[in-house]
């Protein structure tokens, strides 16, 4: 079962808490994890339950590198891929198969939890790997980079 645990953006301090279990959430006053600020203040963001290719949580509001290493199927020939993306909870829609579905994305896609298989008769993905690399709120600045 995956662990349900948060962090939160306090506005007014301008940084980020701790991770905090769900658990203990519940039990905890604002005031113990963040002083006297109301709950107005904060932000909070849901861990994903994944990791990145270093082992750090990944949490809503991330931003994630992705590395993509892909093979021509008739030729051999290798690509690499690089994106810079957010992870965000919110709805999904495939046109392609009329389905539509609630869950983490990355940008617009689904966040996958494995080595993603594409539909695509001439290249097949052989890797890819995730690097947390900042948050919305503490590296703002790479929003423009997207």
């Amino acid at each position: 079962m995956r662990e349900i645990k948060f962090r939160a953006w306090d506005n007014l301090d301008r940084k980020m808490s701790k991770t905090i279990p769900l658990i203990e959430l519940i039990g905890e006053m604002p005031e113990r994890l963040f002083g006297n600020h109301p709950w107005s203040h904060l932000i909070w963001m849901q861990y994903t339950g994944l990791h990145d290719k270093n082992g750090k949580e990944i949490y809503e509001g991330d931003f994630i590198r992705e590395q993509y290493y892909t093979k021509k199927k008739d030729t051999g020939e290798t690509r690499s891929m690089e994106l810079i993306d957010e992870v965000r909870w919110g709805k999904y829609q495939d046109d392609e198969y009329d389905w539509t579905t609630m869950c983490w994305l990355l940008g617009n896609n689904p966040l996958p939890t494995e080595i993603p298989t594409y539909n695509n008769p001439y290249w097949v993905c052989l890797d890819f790997k995730w690097e947390v690399i900042g948050d919305i709120y503490s590296n703002p600045e790479l929003l423009e980079e997207k």
